[in-house]
């Protein structure tokens, strides 16, 4: 959360397009993930994600590992850390692999665009934590 001109505290980054997909996420860390602290890593991951998307025009459902890679460009140059990127990226990768292996989507996600993106090896990103 951050506040916003008002002092209000608001989302700091908001979805609003994709808050549907973002709920459905959401709900299945709830149902298949034990942790608190995970199930708050992986919304916010995704939060973020779907957040770029509506910023970049990117339909997270059609995304491609271009896309996925201009938003850990993004990442780099917003100054986040190897380690936020890393946790960003994992929540991404995590997000798909629910979608794929979700039998009952009305959409079908043929491959998962984080699948052949390799941190270290496409970005010189090692997470060190």
């Amino acid at each position: 959360m951050s506040r916003n001109a008002k002092g209000q505290f608001e989302e700091k980054y908001p979805v609003d397009k994709h808050a549907g997909l973002y709920e459905g996420f959401a709900e299945w860390t709830r149902i298949n993930t034990d942790k608190n602290s995970t199930i708050e890593r992986l919304n916010a991951g995704v939060r973020v994600w779907f957040h770029w998307c509506e910023q970049n025009d990117v339909d997270p459902l059609r995304a491609t590992e271009d896309d996925v890679k201009a938003y850990i460009r993004w990442n780099r140059t917003n100054e986040h850390a190897p380690t936020t990127i890393t946790r960003r990226v994992g929540s991404v990768s995590k997000y798909y692999h629910h979608l794929k292996n979700d039998t009952e989507a009305e959409w079908l996600i043929e491959c998962n665009p984080t699948a052949d993106i390799n941190l270290r090896r496409d970005f010189n990103i090692k997470n060190n934590a």
